[in-house]
């Protein structure tokens, strides 16, 4: 599972960070409510499935399409650490209380960079299969509108909002930069080394097996975990080591 850090607000596990400007819906939700008279909706090419399965749990399984994990490296080339990244991981490892078992790969790119990279892993981690039928589950139970199809949104939200991630798939920790670090950089890449150093020292691969048996409760529950921890020690490390210019 690809964690991220992003400037908006969403479930569905995404881990949100810091800024709030839109939520993942924002953009693609209309204001019309579920029971618009309207009646319109998306179409999409979702086929009863008769699981042959007597009991709600069996069915739900046998219906489990989890997420590949997947890499976003593209050429696997090694990087240098730039010298304001690598202070940031003295210092995280000081907050964390944690040293880092092995160098982080580390790759400033550019806000399409970014989309272009998560674009690459999105059929992957989210099966269309799979989203279509939740998107028509949930239109029919009113939990969202008759007109939003879930993937989209999520495709929306990581194309456009992302500040940066680390996959722990390959070790890569990606960031949107533009020159020196701004306060939003320094939160992200000290979440995002906070994921790293959690990572090296207790695997946080270990929760795909989770997400790739539908366990939706369980894997909420234990990305609430890294999530927490990454969320606690980037505003730790922002209170202990705050910019110089304030």
């Amino acid at each position: 599972i690809v964690v991220l850090s992003a400037s908006a607000c969403t479930g569905d596990g995404i881990g949100v960070e810091f800024g709030s400007p839109a939520s993942p819906s924002a953009s693609t939700v209309p204001p019309e409510s579920p029971s618009d008279a309207s009646g319109h909706g998306i179409a999409l090419d979702v086929d009863p499935v008769d699981t042959g399965e007597p009991r709600a749990l069996a069915a739900m399984r046998a219906l489990c399409e989890g997420p590949v994990p997947t890499s976003t490296d593209d050429d696997g080339a090694p990087r240098e650490t730039p010298d304001d990244v690598a202070e940031l991981e003295s210092q995280v490892e000081q907050v964390r209380e944690l040293e880092f078992l092995r160098e982080v790969v580390v790759q400033p790119v550019s806000a399409g960079e970014i989309a272009d990279k998560l674009e690459g892993a999105f059929d992957e981690t989210y099966p269309k299969a799979f989203y279509d039928r939740r998107s028509v589950a949930w239109q029919t139970l009113g939990v969202i509108p008759r007109d939003v199809d879930i993937r989209e949104a999520l495709l929306a939200f990581q194309t456009g909002q992302v500040v940066g991630f680390y996959n722990p798939v390959d070790g890569e920790l990606v960031y949107r930069a533009d020159g020196d670090l701004d306060l939003v950089e320094r939160v992200t890449l000290a979440h995002e080394l906070t994921h790293a150093i959690d990572d090296q020292h207790f695997d946080l691969s270990r929760i795909d097996g989770v997400a790739a048996r539908c366990r939706d409760e369980a894997f909420q529950a234990a990305l609430g975990a890294v999530e927490g921890s990454a969320q606690f020690f980037s505003i730790k490390h922002l209170f202990e080591f705050p910019p110089a210019d304030g």
